[in-house]
């Protein structure tokens, strides 16, 4: 059996997959921001092509509640990133607790963030499928 090389306290498996799931983290947040902020401005760009240009849109409170979802969304997400870095920086000072605590909101943050951009889409869809 091959020796352990030890990194900090972390074997070198251990240091790798840490460093992927740091990166997937990272790309999360990025595909969030992008999801929620394209369809966003997708959403308030194309209404006039979705319900035509001299119609009046029906169920228009389906597309107000979707862009507040997006926009929500994007603020959770900010939370989160806010929320990460209170985990990090109390898990670097052996705040265990602390850290511990902020990790668990980062992860009810993260929920909460695609919540917001899938019920986001769906009042969407809904709204679009409504008035074409």
């Amino acid at each position: 059996m091959a020796k352990k090389q030890e990194i900090g306290n972390y074997d070198d498996r251990t240091s790798q997959l840490m460093n992927l799931r740091a990166e997937a983290e990272r790309q999360f947040d990025k595909q969030i921001v992008y999801l929620s902020g394209g369809a966003l401005v997708f959403s308030i760009g194309f209404v006039k092509d979705i319900i035509g240009v001299n119609k009046l849109p029906v169920c228009k409170w389906l597309l107000i509640v979707s862009w507040v979802c997006f926009a929500v969304s994007l603020i959770i997400n900010l939370f989160s990133y806010l929320s990460s870095r209170k985990a990090i920086d109390n898990e670097l000072l052996e705040e265990k607790t602390k850290s511990s605590l902020y990790d668990s909101l980062t992860k009810i943050l993260n929920w909460l963030s695609i919540s917001g951009l899938l019920l986001g889409l769906i009042l969407l869809i809904v709204f679009a499928t409504i008035n074409l």
